[in-house]
């Protein structure tokens, strides 16, 4: 199967814990999530206010939480549904990067998110 021509120039990808389902960040801010199998479109979602590009994804352990970047330095998780993905609530952190955000990594236990920026800070 390939991507839908319209994800083609995605800026982030993440597979969750279960590899069923792909994320998609895209450059206009906005998310897709695919099923793994067969790259149908689950649902897309707008996540970024101002429209920045979503630089960098990764899903919590539990896939239940989506931690998304973008590049205006903001952080953002995302409570996603288990039937599909889609998003059911979003909360930004209060401190952004100075920089895009160009890679997030959980813990094992999904209790600490690490993120680092173009601008190399770590946090």
């Amino acid at each position: 199967a390939q991507l839908p021509s319209d994800l083609v120039a995605a800026a982030a990808v993440a597979f969750d814990s279960r590899g069923e389902w792909l994320a998609v960040g895209l450059r206009n801010g906005a998310i897709a999530v695919l099923r793994t199998m067969d790259l149908r479109e689950l649902f897309r979602a707008d996540l970024s206010p101002d429209g920045a590009a979503l630089t960098a994804l990764a899903f919590s352990p539990d896939s239940r939480t989506l931690a998304v970047g973008d590049a205006s330095g903001a952080l953002r998780l995302v409570r996603v549904r288990q039937t599909d993905g889609a998003p059911i609530a979003a909360q930004e952190c209060p401190a952004r990067h100075r920089g895009a955000v160009v890679a997030i990594d959980w813990d094992e236990t999904g209790e600490m998110l690490r993120s680092n920026c173009a601008a190399r800070e770590l946090r």
